[in-house]
């Protein structure tokens, strides 16, 4: 279970999330940040299949109650996440320092970031309607996908 003021600190964060959503007229994050509210008051925001719940070579990251990479995708939306993975990954990569008791953590870190990004690209995906207002399926594009970059301004 997280400790209380880990958990008091994500309620006040994803409330502030919320009121920016319905203050912005987004439907679509206004129903997300409802959804992830609820998850944390039922205790089902701690599943550890969430890679955003979990951290690789120490608890810095899980203890500041919001990961880097969690805000960098709220406040950049997804193709700023992607350049952050990207970079996380290839300095994981590029490491080598120690015996491969540290190699091996540090592949586990590029895989971690890996399943961040993998957890963001399915959310992203389900928030996309896959009929235009024809009913024909859309046909999208990363490029299209990325319209929360600019939300927060």
């Amino acid at each position: 279970m997280i400790d209380e003021s880990l958990y008091k600190h994500r309620v006040q964060y994803y409330q502030q999330r919320l009121d920016t959503s319905i203050a912005n007229g987004s439907d679509i994050d206004t129903q997300y940040w409802k959804r992830r509210i609820q998850e944390l008051a039922t205790g089902q925001d701690q599943q550890s299949t969430d890679p955003l719940k979990g951290q690789i070579g120490g608890s810095h990251y899980t203890e500041m109650g919001i990961q880097p990479l969690e805000s960098v995708l709220l406040n950049f939306g997804y193709q700023g996440l992607r350049a952050a993975v990207y970079t996380k990954v290839m300095k994981y990569l590029a490491r080598q320092k120690g015996d491969f008791t540290q190699h091996i953590e540090d592949l586990e870190k590029a895989k971690h970031v890996l399943d961040i990004q993998i957890k963001a690209a399915h959310e992203e995906q389900a928030k996309k309607p896959m009929f235009d207002s024809g009913g024909h399926i859309e046909k999208q594009t990363m490029e299209q996908s990325d319209d929360k970059s600019d939300q927060f301004s």
